[in-house]
């Protein structure tokens, strides 16, 4: 039953996250943009982290950290665009529904993930279950 729990606060703290950044675009700062721009460079506070134990890896890995870095907040700007113009309550479903598609469709080359016949059973379930809940109101998209 931990997985549940683990679930149900990771949903829970994904919602609220959700709900929050949709105030605050709308609210008290509307730039997608400059949210985003913001949020990337507190990320670079892990500087801070460099007297606790600094090791230069390998270039290859310093390469994809920063294409990783660059991959992601590239996805937070199209989150944050996707928030500020439409409801967070049309948009966290249609992330949730195609969040597991992307997740199976990179993990199947770069990490060799191979699923049985019950994995994708469930895998199917999970995203019929994000297409539902996307899919039980008019939504008005463009």
């Amino acid at each position: 039953m931990n997985w549940f729990a683990a679930a149900f606060a990771a949903q829970f703290i994904l919602g609220s996250s959700a709900v929050f950044d949709k105030l605050l675009l709308k609210k008290s700062y509307p730039n997608p943009l400059g949210y985003t721009f913001w949020l990337a460079l507190i990320g670079l506070a892990a500087i801070a982290l460099i007297p606790f134990g600094f090791h230069v890896a390998p270039l290859y890995f310093t390469i994809l950290a920063l294409v990783a870095g660059a991959v992601f907040t590239f996805a937070i700007l199209f989150l944050y665009l996707a928030l500020f113009r439409g409801d967070a309550s049309s948009t966290l479903p249609l992330i949730a529904a195609l969040s597991p598609v992307a997740t199976l469709l990179l993990g199947i080359p770069l990490l060799n993930v191979q699923l049985n016949t019950v994995e994708y059973a469930a895998f199917a379930l999970l995203i019929a279950g994000g297409l539902i809940l996307f899919t039980t109101e008019p939504k008005r998209f463009r």
